[in-house]
């Protein structure tokens, strides 16, 4: 016991256990501090599960940066978290996370994603831009209306109206070339023009603009070279369409 309690470092309240490779959170914390703790700061190990959360029940804010969390991520209920830090891990999939987040940390208000895929952040996704990021904010702010922060930033009453009106329709997927263009190739078969325009301002694969494709049906097979159009406003018909 002396030698486990050792590796931690405690300040009245606020509990450390960094950066012993640890791929789950052991017993001994929760046994001898969980009715105490309500700040615990996990990060730099190896964490795969924060299952051991469960006897923490008076938590207020939970770190858990640089480990390998993925998308299989359960907390436990905590009724009292408002911060939860969870940068650079492994999570890719926004949505999941943030509806089981709404159900398990009814109080939370500061949350942080950054290095993970989930979070399209320029610094760390150089293939992500300013505008991925936006969408990525509205969309967790829709998920989740009482956040105060997200990762670097205050949430403005701005977010908080966009994320209210158009929040649902933001999650950010920049699929492989492949997909876009299987997708679009699907389309093409089905309508067969000689060129046409597709509406993708709430479509769940393609970033919200208007593509228009102008291309011969006959040489459908290699429209991946065929450059995109793009614009933000819906064409009243084919004849509006320049060529």
């Amino acid at each position: 016991m002396a030698h486990n309690e050792a590796l931690v470092a405690l300040n009245g309240t606020q509990l450390s256990f960094i950066g012993h490779d640890c791929k789950e959170i052991p017993d001994f914390l929760g046994d001898t501090y969980g009715q105490l703790a309500k700040r615990l700061d996990l990060s730099f190990n190896q964490l795969r599960s924060l299952a051991g959360l469960k006897m923490f029940t008076e938590l207020e804010e939970l770190i858990v940066d640089n480990n390998l969390l993925e998308n299989d991520l359960q907390l436990p209920r905590l009724p009292y978290l408002h911060t939860l830090m969870l940068n650079k891990n492994q999570l890719t999939d926004i949505e999941a996370l943030l509806e089981h987040l709404a159900d398990v940390t009814p109080s939370l208000e500061y949350l942080s994603l950054l290095g993970n895929e989930a979070c399209p952040n320029q610094l760390v996704s150089p293939d992500k831009d300013e505008d991925d990021y936006q969408r990525y904010r509205y969309f967790v702010l829709y998920k989740l209306p009482k956040l105060k922060f997200l990762d670097t930033r205050k949430v403005t009453r701005k977010e908080v109206m966009e994320s209210q009106a158009r929040g649902a329709f933001m999650k950010v997927v920049k699929p492989k070339s492949e997909a876009i263009l299987f997708h679009l190739h699907f389309l093409l078969c089905r309508q067969q023009p000689s060129f046409f325009a597709v509406q993708v301002f709430q479509h769940p694969i393609i970033s919200p603009r208007l593509f228009i494709l102008q291309l011969n049906f006959s040489s459908y097979c290699m429209f991946c070279t065929v450059p995109f159009v793009f614009s933000d406003t819906k064409p009243q018909s084919q004849a509006n369409v320049s060529t």
